[in-house]
């Protein structure tokens, strides 16, 4: 195909504006909280209570650094049981990750501990006895950090936006309510689809996939029935001074002083809980009844901790500070503004762009850009002939060939009923029929696409629809099933979320797999153009840069402008209750149980944060 030179031409954009320091809570429907500043109590205590998940796992277990899990030592190897992370594990032992990994799956340390293989009893309402050594992810855990602007959350995006509060997938479902159809608060007949809550459905991910919180058969509701009774954050200290949870705390010091069913009860409407009707269904050939409250855990669940990890911004960085007259951050050195200036020359800040240097974020009110889900541009140019492949990309995903094609599908996957992850897979259906529904609510403006249907199509391939010219229903049809990349292809396979770089020297190890330990390492990483070549590599921007020494300083000096020194001293918001973390775990033929393990204490830190005795968090660096 033949692509106009102006279509290649590689333009410089301005230094992005700092965050705004406001940002109203997007008002939902229907309304199912009353007390929003409870809801952010409730919230706080789920995400810290290590009584959330079986065998002491938190929310925060594999968030309590800088927004991530900054733990280098993991179960070696692990595979998938199933396309939507189901785990097993095939080694009873931890081991210390040695960097730099050699990038395969063998090797990789990849994610986060979970808990160990078991099946939940639904007779005993627990989980039998542990087997074998716990699980981990498959992933290196994001951090949720900044994550409230995040339209999609998971590495690959399978957090969508539409909350159902039963899984993270976004499809409706209904609720149980005691509201009659005719009041007002009636949930739309009981059926509840959250918009821009993309936080709610991520919320739901770890709690309902076996290894990481729950074991084999666990449900919300069952949940539910083991936590509703407890006294939130029961057993773990909560600073006096914390920012959310002090003015609750029992006067024990440990935990806060109401169970979690009475905190659900002020703070969502009592239409989602007040009832003493119970739902009765079969499970297990056995009968399964529950109570609304129990039912709906999932819903409370999701919106509780989506209103805690809302509050969770940084934006008091160096990058924040007035701009001067040459338009870069007053408080920047000379080799930080090197560092800026090299950044945008390498184009790093194409993917990595705006003020929350994520093109996987909507843009802000006060940033110049349209709001686009997906793209059609050139992926391998041939600057020579002023020729290129050009391919469908979802915004803000990207293969940087981090991993071998095959490997792991990332944006490539599907969802449990077959629907794809990626946007652009589902608009290239809607090419092919119109009368595809798209799960995510979103639309695409191909207005926007960097490269036009004009090229690479003949106009009698085309037709208008809302005055844009796509392809006719039977090319669509008829286009490149039996290639990976054709005139309506997809370069989504083995694409990944572009990470936020806000904070990004405290949150390593690095990349979805964490195969990379310091700054160091990614930058040369980008360096070297990447591990491998990939059907699906954007390779516009990611070769070989040979960089100097003294690049490669100015480039981490400019990246450790972004940390906000609230995350690195854990001042509010970023304050947090008691948390018990396994460090390790003993090496199996040395006489000691696979269960015997070694757990490390992260002190309760108040709103004025840690100490200097304490010292700040470790850096990634």
């Amino acid at each position: 195909m033949l692509i106009p030179p102006e279509s290649l031409a590689v333009q410089l954009d301005p230094i992005p504006p700092p965050l705004p320091g406001e940002y109203p809570t997007p008002l939902r429907d229907p309304p199912a909280i009353r007390d929003p500043a409870l809801a952010i109590v409730l919230g706080k205590a789920l995400f810290w209570d290590m009584n959330l998940g079986e065998e002491g796992v938190a929310c925060a277990t594999c968030h309590h650094h800088a927004g991530v899990d900054g733990r280098i030592t993991h179960s070696l190897p692990l595979q998938k049981e199933s396309g939507f992370g189901r785990l097993k594990s095939e080694l009873s032992r931890l081991v210390k990750a040695i960097f730099p990994i050699e990038p395969a799956p063998t090797t990789r340390p990849g994610g986060s501990l979970g808990i160990s293989r078991a099946r939940y009893l639904k007779s005993l309402a627990t989980c039998e006895a542990p087997s074998g050594s716990r699980q981990r992810t498959q992933r290196h855990a994001p951090s949720v950090i900044n994550a409230r602007f995040s339209h999609r959350l998971f590495w690959d995006g399978r957090a969508r936006p539409i909350f159902n509060g039963r899984d993270p997938w976004g499809s409706v479902t209904r609720v149980a309510s005691s509201a009659p159809p005719q009041q007002s608060n009636d949930w739309d007949q009981n059926i509840i689809a959250y918009a821009d809550a993309a936080l709610a459905s991520q919320a739901l991910g770890p709690l309902t996939i076996p290894g990481e919180m729950i074991c084999e058969g666990e449900t919300l509701s069952d949940i539910a029935r083991r936590i509703l009774p407890r006294m939130a954050l029961s057993g773990q200290s909560v600073h006096p001074e914390d920012s959310v949870l002090g003015p609750y705390r029992d006067p024990s010091g440990l935990g806060i002083a109401w169970t979690y069913e009475t905190l659900i009860q002020k703070v969502f409407i009592p239409a989602l809980w007040k009832s003493t009707d119970a739902q009765t269904g079969k499970r297990d050939d056995q009968e399964d009844t529950r109570t609304p409250i129990e039912s709906n855990f999932g819903v409370f669940a999701g919106l509780a901790l989506m209103a805690y990890e809302e509050t969770l911004i940084s934006d008091q960085t160096p990058f924040d500070t007035p701009r001067n007259s040459e338009g870069y951050p007053s408080a920047y050195t000379i080799e930080q503004r090197r560092g800026l200036d090299l950044f945008n020359r390498l184009e790093c800040d194409f993917c990595h762009s705006g003020p929350l240097f994520t093109a996987a974020a909507p843009p802000l009110p006060q940033e110049q850009r349209p709001l686009k889900w997906v793209d059609r541009r050139v992926i391998a140019p041939d600057l020579a002939h002023h020729s290129a492949q050009v391919a469908f990309l979802d915004t803000g995903f990207a293969n940087i060939g981090l991993i071998r094609d095959g490997e792991d599908p990332g944006l490539g996957g599907i969802d449990p009923l077959g629907t794809p992850l990626s946007y652009s897979l589902s608009y290239i259906e809607q090419l092919k029929d119109p009368l595809h529904q798209e799960r995510n609510g979103i639309s695409v403006d191909p207005s926007l696409f960097s490269i036009g249907y004009d090229v690479d199509f003949k106009p009698q391939e085309l037709f208008s629809l809302n005055d844009q010219r796509i392809p006719l229903e039977e090319i669509a049809r008829r286009e490149g099933v039996l290639k990976p990349l054709h005139r309506l292809g997809a370069a989504v396979e083995g694409a990944f979320k572009v990470p936020s770089l806000r904070n990004v020297e405290l949150t390593g190890p690095y990349m979805h797999d964490g195969s990379l330990e310091t700054l160091e390492a990614v930058i040369d990483f980008y360096d070297r153009g990447g591990n491998y070549e990939t059907r699906s590599k954007v390779q516009t921007f990611v070769h070989a840069q040979h960089l100097s020494i003294e690049e490669k300083r100015d480039l981490k000096a400019f990246l450790m402008t972004l940390t906000d020194e609230r995350v690195r001293w854990e001042r509010a918001p970023f304050d947090h209750p008691e948390l018990r973390v396994v460090s390790k775990t003993r090496t199996p033929g040395l006489g000691q149980a696979d269960q015997d393990e070694i757990w490390t204490v992260i002190e309760a830190v108040g709103a004025n944060g840690r100490t200097r005795q304490q010292g700040p968090i470790e850096s990634s660096r």
